[in-house]
């Protein structure tokens, strides 16, 4: 299941639009018009992108797509398997079950001259009941049943144990004279002499025996029946009303490490659908809890109430229990964390139905989610860092002031703000702002372009700064005016550049 969610779509675009395509800063291949001035020949030129053109650079992303009008979604999918498996109802481990006989010695403390051979036969009943189920059959999977006599009868010869309520692999009734017996392939086969449903195993005891005569007032014994490693492969019956709770934690990873905030996002499409291989068992699943969490900060519900019910059917094969459920998320890139939690009831209506478990019954369910690129966004910062190589470059003595100015031409439905920090990562120092403002630059929000001015200002002793760094710290700042907007393919943002070099504070080249 993949856990990560491509969230960054619009910050990388500012990224790329803003700053290039691959951090190199000077690097003007894609301007379509370059002009130069002085000694430095300043590119001026222009670039324009859409959001197309970035997925496009960022590759193939399965779970990024678009509806037939172009608008950006995100399908996101995955599998909570087996939340309830029949393995765990039909592994009973080893259980023992003992009886004591004890009955009168009519001629205590007389020993016989010879030993009289005798039997004892009764019987020892074992109740397989359960306060939500009234089993019938049941096939085996592993069991050896094991079976000790202690006590003061005196010489046991033999033991024999049988019961018409078990039949062996080969279709005869269990009978045995052994202590061990392998029962895996037997059956248990619940009914009483009228083909009613019984509960209650009984097994038939003939233990042979020589009476010699004791000084005891009575004789007594115990059996011990032991049932190691009970599992059993299948099992049939009228099940009640029960409950089975569940509570899953799934780790992921958003690729959002450098963006600080929450993302909010409107109109997502969520569908689910189970698969329920509980052969004529209903029952209804309701999530009592169903969040993204972490970092320390409150969780983010999913739904807007709960428990949120969905009715489950048998079937083996997925089937839709929920179609295009309408909900709103809010993510924050530090949550590392989902988790579900709720309860299977099964048989909520009481139905007499003969149901059949089978020890590889499972209950899964699989969620599909499909995003729109749509969000409400208060404010959300991308924080990256810039490589810069201009140790080629020296600054000329007579350049007094250079002015690069630039018109954005937005399509993009969201208000950027962008901050530059110099940066010089081998004494750790930010050296200063590139500029001493934000850079705002307006979003559209009716489909119009919006053309927004800037101009930076770099001095001697900015430029001087410049050269001595190698990277820039960018931060930039997104967010929708309130507004809930939708990404398009053909959202795109325009940039032109035009640069003003002043020279000894008198010339002025290049206006």
């Amino acid at each position: 299941m993949k856990k990560r969610l491509f969230l960054g779509v619009a910050l990388a675009l500012v990224a790329i639009l803003m700053l290039s395509c691959n951090k190199n800063r000077f690097d003007f291949d894609n301007l379509e018009t370059v002009e130069g001035s002085g000694q430095w020949k300043l590119p001026i030129g222009n670039v324009s992108t859409t959001l197309g053109d970035v997925l496009e650079q960022l590759g193939e992303n399965d779970l990024i797509s678009y509806d037939e009008d172009g608008n950006l979604q995100i399908h996101y999918s995955f599998k909570l398997n087996d939340i309830l498996k029949g393995s765990s109802f039909l592994s009973l481990g080893t259980m023992n079950f003992s009886s004591e006989i004890r009955f009168a010695n009519p001629f205590p403390g007389y020993h016989l001259p010879d030993p009289i051979d005798t039997v004892y036969r009764f019987q020892q009943s074992i109740e397989l009941d359960a306060d939500s189920a009234v089993l019938e059959t049941a096939v085996i999977k592993t069991c050896t049943m094991l079976s000790t006599i202690q006590g003061n009868l005196g010489n046991v010869s033999r033991v024999e144990i049988s019961s018409s309520d078990i039949t062996m692999p080969n279709g005869d009734s269990l009978f045995t004279t052994q202590s061990e017996v392998d029962l895996a392939g037997a059956s248990f086969h619940l009914y009483d002499d009228f083909g009613n449903p019984d509960t209650v195993v009984v097994f038939n005891y003939a233990i042979y025996y020589q009476l010699e005569g004791i000084d005891d007032d009575e004789y007594h014994f115990e059996t011990i029946l032991g049932m190691n490693n009970l599992k059993l492969q299948q099992l049939s019956g009228h099940v009640n009303q029960f409950v089975y709770e569940f509570d899953i934690d799934t780790t992921f990873s958003l690729p959002l490490g450098n963006i600080d905030g929450n993302l909010n996002l409107v109109g997502a499409k969520v569908n689910v659908k189970e698969r329920n291989s509980f052969e004529n068992l209903y029952a209804q699943l309701s999530i009592n809890t169903a969040e993204f969490y972490g970092g320390s900060l409150a969780p983010s519900t999913i739904f807007d109430h709960y428990p949120f019910v969905l009715n489950v059917v048998p079937s083996y094969d997925y089937v839709s229990i929920l179609d295009n459920e309408t909900v709103n998320l809010s993510l924050n890139p530090k949550y590392d964390a989902v988790r579900f939690a709720g309860l299977v009831d099964f048989n909520p209506n009481a139905v007499d139905n003969l149901v059949t478990i089978y020890d590889t019954s499972t209950l899964s369910v699989a969620i599909d989610a499909i995003i729109p690129m749509q969000f409400n966004v208060p404010g959300v910062t991308y924080i990256d860092t810039i490589s810069l190589n201009l140790g080629e470059i020296s600054a000329p003595s007579l350049v007094k002031e250079i002015i690069l100015g630039m018109m954005f031409e937005s399509e993009l439905p969201f208000n950027l703000s962008v901050q530059l920090d110099m940066y010089k990562s081998t004494t750790g120092e930010i050296l200063g702002g590139l500029v001493d403002h934000e850079m705002l630059v307006n979003g559209s929000f009716d489909g119009n372009p919006v053309l927004t001015n800037e101009s930076i200002s770099i001095t001697q002793d900015l430029l001087k700064k410049l050269l001595e760094s190698d990277m820039l710290i960018m931060r930039v700042g997104v967010n929708t005016g309130g507004n809930d907007v939708l990404l398009n393919l053909d959202n795109g943002l325009g940039v032109t550049l035009k640069a003003d070099v002043l020279y000894g504070g008198s010339m002025d080249v290049n206006n």
